[in-house]
Parts: structure tokens; sequence; C-alpha cells
């Protein structure tokens, strides 16, 4: 009997231990209650956004590298931010701000009619990260010269329009001065034409130096 209960603890013990080594890092989306399928906006580095397209609820995709098509190396997590400067041959250049996206409802992945939304802004051709973590509390206003929203299809197709967004914090995380992070959070909407409205846009991140690329 003792020997039988000696192995059913080891059973046990060996699917506690196998479990826990299946742990994934968190989606980190907390439910707006008062918005159906947005995350509450929040400012801890979450990796996460979530906006409305025509009052159907967006967010990054989570990326599982178990699955097949994630690229080698891949990490498990919220797909990150992109975050570019695009030089023109203007006065001015380009910052863009991207996410991949997709339906925020597991039966409706595949049916996403939209899989990046991006903000781009023009800036000098001597912007740098300095500036840009200048713009800690700044908001930009609906102008067709200041913030340009985007949506990009799986085709070619990317329609344009206009948007505000609201840089709530650009600021280092001072408990890790080694690798000098910074958290990213902002809010932003906008509409392009007639027909498409992105409203309630909300974003939470945490980014590496790397992923400023300018």
């Amino acid at each position: 009997m003792k020997k039988k209960l000696l192995i059913c603890k080891c059973v046990v013990l060996a699917i506690v231990i196998s479990l826990a080594g299946c742990t994934k890092p968190p989606r980190n989306f907390y439910a707006d209650q008062y918005n159906p399928g947005l995350s509450i906006f929040t400012s801890y580095g979450f990796n996460i956004v979530t906006a409305y397209i025509n009052d159907s609820a967006y967010i990054n995709p989570y990326i599982d590298p178990t699955y097949w098509g994630a690229s080698a190396g891949t990490p498990a997590g919220n797909t990150p931010v992109s975050i570019d400067v695009i030089h023109t041959a203007s006065i001015y250049d380009t910052l863009c701000i991207s996410w991949q996206i997709e339906y925020n409802d597991t039966s409706q992945l595949y049916l996403s009619e939209y899989s990046v939304l991006s903000l781009l802004m023009p800036v000098s051709k001597s912007f740098s990260a300095d500036d840009f973590l200048a713009w800690n509390g700044k908001k930009f206003p609906i102008d067709s010269t200041t913030v340009t929203i985007q949506l990009g299809y799986y085709g070619d197709n990317v329609p344009a329009g206009n948007a505000s967004v609201y840089f709530v914090k650009i600021t280092p995380d001072t408990n890790d001065t080694s690798f000098q992070k910074y958290f990213f959070t902002g809010l932003f909407e906008g509409s392009i034409g007639n027909n498409i409205q992105i409203t309630k846009g909300r974003f939470d991140f945490y980014i590496d130096p790397s992923q400023i690329n300018f």
C-alpha cells in the first residue's frame, strides 16, 4: 500500500513539474467591462494594444512558437510594437509606429479584415531617440499634417486617414538601469474615409532601446 501511495505521489509531482515547465508568458489582457473586447488602459508594460475598428475589437496577436509557422527563436508572448523612422525625399522624414492586429475573437481569427495598424507622423531629418522620449505626455490632435493612421490588409491596399494620439507615458524604467528599457503607453483614435472608424485605441508596451530604430 505504501509503495502504491509513493508511486501515486511521484506521478502527481511529475505532472505538477511538467505543467510548471509549460508555463507561458501571460497574455496580459484585462477585460474592460465598459468596452467589450478591449483591455483596460494600463501603463505597466503589458505589451498589448486593443482598439475598435468599426465596433469590432482588435488586438495584437499572441505568438506561441510551439505552433506551426512561428519563426525559429521567436519568443512566446504578445507581438511587439515596431517604431521606425522612414527616410523620405521631402524636408521631413516619417515616424512609423506599427502593430500587428487581429480580431479579438478566437472563433474569427482568420476572418480579420486588417493585419497591421500604423500611426505615422512627420519628423525632422535629425529626429533622434531623445526627441522621441521627449514626447512623454504629448498630445497630437486630429490634423492631416500631424498624424496619419493606416490599416494594412493581407493584400496590397493600405487605406489611410487622420488620427490623434496621446503619448501618456514614454519613460525609462528606473528599476532596470542596466538595460535602460522604457514604458511606452498611450491612447489613439482616427478615421479613414467615411467608412472606417478607429476608436478607443489604447496601448501599453515595455520597449528595449533596440526597438527604437533610429
